[in-house]
């Protein structure tokens, strides 16, 4: 998983040459989010080459600054007994 974060621009454009850039990095899944003043992208995919994700943040970017945050925890979340 990688989230990518840019300032505010116009949304990222997720044409077929994108997802290919990001099927080549073995990104599986791709979320758009934004706010006001930022656009994030998060990729995710069971096989993604991690020193490939700025490849693929250069290409989101399109010239933007962008910051990169990539996982440091990750668990799933059960119910426990009883409640």
């Amino acid at each position: 998983m990688a989230l990518i974060l840019f300032e505010d621009g116009p949304v990222i454009s997720l044409d077929t040459s994108l997802m290919g850039t990001l099927a080549g990095i073995g990104a599986t899944s791709v979320a758009v989010l934004r706010d006001e003043q930022t656009v994030a992208v998060v990729l995710e995919g069971w096989a993604m080459e991690t020193e490939r994700i700025e490849e693929a943040a250069v290409v989101l970017a399109d010239g933007r600054p962008a910051r990169m945050l990539h996982p440091v925890a990750r668990m799933t979340v059960v119910p426990s007994e009883g409640g």
